[in-house]
């Protein structure tokens, strides 16, 4: 009998082990993903994930940007679609108001929404945190006032998200 408990402990630890050690090596999310913004208030995605600091981290997605005019102006044209990592940040979805994001958030990623609009692009990016951080948020930031800019709205796709630790150190973005 005390026999087969030990060996039922050290499965059981020999399972944990494994879970902590696969965590982390990989993440996908293949389902697409639409969020929106207009007037500093909005929506973004969020993927649970360890960002252990001074890792590098291969971040590779597909994204499309779009508004909800047909000829969005330049204030429109100016906003941006963002990533970010985070930890422990929630998102109140009946206020509309992005997460406020600690000093230990990082940008991982940003460009004008007006770059390449409503075409889909496959992005890569290398990414090497500064602090260990849970979460990868992706959303659009429109500061301009839809009132005032023909109640436009920015909107964002996401989509085939695929977040893994990268064997070397590299730099910067690459559209595949």
């Amino acid at each position: 009998m005390k026999n087969i408990l030990t060996t039922a402990v050290l499965i059981l630890i020999g399972g944990l082990m494994t879970a902590q050690t696969n965590y982390n090596s990989e993440k996908e999310s293949e389902t697409k993903k639409w969020t929106w913004s207009h007037s500093n208030l909005g929506n973004g995605i969020s993927l649970n994930y360890f960002f252990e600091k001074d890792q590098t981290y291969e971040v590779t997605f597909w994204v499309k940007t779009s508004s909800n005019v047909s000829k969005p102006n330049k204030k429109v044209l100016q906003s941006s679609i963002n990533i970010r990592t985070a930890s422990n940040v929630a998102y109140n979805e009946f206020e509309y108001t992005l997460p406020e994001f600690s000093e230990y958030s990082e940008v991982v990623w940003s460009q004008k929404a007006g770059e390449k609009f409503n075409q889909w692009q496959q992005k890569k990016i290398y990414f090497t945190p500064k602090y260990n951080n849970l979460q990868l948020w992706l959303f659009p930031l429109m500061t301009a006032n839809a009132n005032d800019n023909g109640g436009a709205r920015l909107e964002m796709e996401v989509d085939k998200i695929i977040i893994r630790k990268s064997s070397g150190k590299h730099v910067g973005l690459s559209s595949l």
